[in-house]
């Protein structure tokens, strides 16, 4: 590049950022122009990872009802649980779990995968696809089976009878 044109281009633009900070004219208008850009990008930010947020929420419910699925399987091999727990996986995520895997430790089963979403306003500053991953274990227990199974994310209410409620739970 040739030094002389850059002394000009230079010399240009401190003239113009002299001429536009000695101007009070329009000063608020071409500040929030400015602070749009990244007003914007923050915004697309947030609901980009609220996005990938509610998906790996989504992603942990299939994986513990698949290993839920696996530990009760009423089969005899490992082998066996695993393909009941992928089967649920599948059923409850479909085509969205991405190397799911599952692996056995006594009498624990454990089942792994991740899942991606394509970015909306991130990708603007290079993040394309947002990734998360989430895990699951169920124990299976070799006593009774299991009869009743309740399920409540506060644990005040997982089971509640009212009344003359009555319970028959032959063989438990």
């Amino acid at each position: 590049m040739n030094i002389g044109l850059f002394r000009k281009i230079a010399k240009q633009s401190a003239v113009f950022v002299k001429t536009v900070a000695g101007d009070a004219k329009g000063n608020v208008s071409l500040m929030t122009g400015l602070a749009a850009v990244p007003m914007v990008i923050v915004g697309g930010m947030a609901v980009d990872y609220l996005r990938i947020f509610n998906e790996k929420a989504a992603l942990q419910v299939a994986l513990d009802s698949a290993a839920i699925a696996g530990v009760a399987a009423d089969v005899d091999t490992d082998g066996e649980r695993e393909t009941a727990a992928l089967s649920f996986l599948s059923t409850n995520y479909p085509s969205m779990a991405q190397n799911p895997a599952v692996t056995f430790s006594g009498n624990d089963l454990s089942i792994t995968a991740s899942t991606s979403i394509n970015a909306g306003l991130m990708g603007v500053i290079g993040h394309s696809s947002l990734d998360a991953t989430a895990t699951a274990v169920a124990t299976r227990d070799q006593g009774s089976p299991v009869c009743m199974l309740s399920l409540d994310p506060t644990g005040s209410s997982a089971f509640e009878m009212q009344g003359s409620a009555n319970v028959s739970a032959t063989d438990c």
